[in-house]
């Protein structure tokens, strides 16, 4: 898969290892990837996407929603022939689990997110979606909500960890993630497609990433078996060529690909930037 990053709210996303699903889709879902495509209940599935932000950052909110309704946006996706949502995330948001900022959406419009918190305001998209036939796509973006600029990427390393957040901590807030969306929701939450599990690690090279892709791969699979795992490429360290950007670099997985237990639910997926 190739997500584009995001240029507004709502920015577009692809997978080239992508039938879009019927308007009378199952509540069920089994996901796979087979022969570099991927299947939906047995069918091949072809993904057109958009990528939604703002509420991985300290505004912990999606943008857009001052504006317009959270059911108005799936309606426009849904008539507009859009089958997937990238929701973005950061761990320290996920940690935290604040209540929902009230000047990010206006309760009238979107009772969904009133009273809610981060995870809960994470869910009532996944369901609105869910209503409209949309699968979701939860991403990594960020350990942090904010960087000391907060200019993205600020002073972000580039790594899946960092001083503040060391290893233990960021299993930690992905077993939070986890746990509540797979445990405690069983199946009513049909339409997760999968986690993303950190956009654009430039800053580490392809062997580092692997090793640790597997085991969060791995991690997210024992909770949510079920889930898709996609995994960025790297940045310009080795093995690397000219013209790489950041999360585009696959390169490596050649001579050490990412092992996980159900090979099946691999997507490899480079953050490649279109020509618009």
């Amino acid at each position: 898969g190739a997500p584009a990053a995001p240029r507004g709210p709502m920015a577009p996303f692809c997978c080239t290892a992508l039938l879009l699903l019927p308007c009378a889709a199952a509540r069920s879902l089994d996901l796979l990837g087979r022969d570099g495509r991927l299947y939906a209940n047995g069918e091949e599935l072809k993904i057109k996407g958009l990528n939604w932000f703002g509420q991985e950052g300290p505004e912990r909110v999606p943008f857009g929603l001052t504006q317009r309704s959270l059911d108005d946006l799936m309606s426009f996706m849904q008539v507009n022939g859009f089958n997937a949502l990238r929701l973005l995330f950061s761990l320290q948001n996920v940690e935290e689990n604040m209540p929902t900022p009230a000047k990010g959406f206006n309760p009238d419009n979107s009772p969904e997110l009133a009273n809610t918190d981060y995870l809960g305001m994470l869910e009532a998209i996944v369901k609105k979606a869910g209503e409209h036939n949309i699968l979701v796509l939860l991403a990594c973006h960020r350990l942090q909500n904010g960087y000391p600029d907060n200019e993205w990427p600020g002073k972000w390393n580039g790594r899946w960890f960092d001083k503040g957040w060391q290893a233990q901590r960021v299993f930690q807030a992905w077993s939070v993630l986890l746990e509540y969306f797979c445990k405690n929701r069983g199946t009513a939450l049909w339409n997760v497609m999968g986690a993303d599990l950190l956009n654009e690690p430039f800053g580490m090279d392809w062997d580092d990433w692997a090793t640790a892709a597997t085991q969060l791969g791995n991690h997210v699979l024992h909770q949510c078996p079920r889930w898709l795992v996609f995994v960025e490429g790297i940045g310009n360290m080795e093995p690397s060529e000219e013209g790489v950007e950041w999360g585009g670099n696959m390169m490596g997985a050649r001579d050490m690909p990412i092992v996980l237990g159900n090979p099946a639910r691999l997507v490899y997926s480079p953050h490649i930037y279109g020509p618009s």
